[in-house]
């Protein structure tokens, strides 16, 4: 796996953490990772929706007492649907 990138969203309401999380992937090549911690549980459920609703994959989710990490890869150059 590559490098990871990381986007700290904490304290961030939603939309915010998922735009963060689009513009990092945007920045990266295809097949990079993204560790996008938050704490918003709107967040929680909606990255993983957009993520495949765009073509990423959730590597992982970590759930932790007071917030989660989402660890998504980069899908193909173009980001998937658009």
């Amino acid at each position: 796996m590559r490098a990871v990138r990381l986007v700290d969203a904490r304290g961030a309401l939603c939309p915010v953490p998922t735009v963060m999380a689009a513009l990092a992937l945007e920045a990266g090549p295809a097949g990079c990772v993204v560790d996008v911690r938050a704490d918003d549980p709107t967040t929680r459920r909606d990255l993983p929706l957009w993520c495949h609703e765009f073509g990423h994959r959730v590597v992982e989710i970590q759930d932790a007492e007071s917030e989660f990490r989402v660890r998504i890869q980069k899908g193909s150059i173009g980001g998937g649907k658009k």
